[in-house]
């Protein structure tokens, strides 16, 4: 991960920007063309497809730890699982189909 420092035009501040990498789960298309998602489940559903955790998802998604509960049980529903494993088990081999599809 890269990181890069800016002077702020305040004397005496400075930025900090880092590079994030580029993410590799599902596209979120595919994952509402499938499972029937909402923009922002899809989101959440390819965050957790590459292994975060609902907490850095929430952090991610600029959203409450709360949001991230209800909208996990909502594509828990849509996906037919019931445990973080079982979903990062589907999601990951759409996430093979997506690439191909690039």
């Amino acid at each position: 991960m890269d990181v890069h420092e800016h002077r702020s035009s305040v004397p005496g501040h400075f930025s900090r920007f880092t590079a994030v990498e580029a993410r590799q789960g599902p596209k979120t298309t595919l994952l509402s063309r499938i499972f029937g998602l909402t923009p922002a489940e899809a989101r959440l559903a390819s965050i957790i497809a590459e292994g975060l955790s609902l907490e850095r998802a929430a952090e991610e998604l600029e959203v409450s730890k709360a949001t991230v509960r209800n909208q996990i049980r909502a594509i828990f529903a849509k996906t037919a699982t019931h445990r973080q494993g079982e979903l990062i088990a589907v999601l990951s081999q759409l996430g093979f189909v997506s690439r191909l599809q690039d």
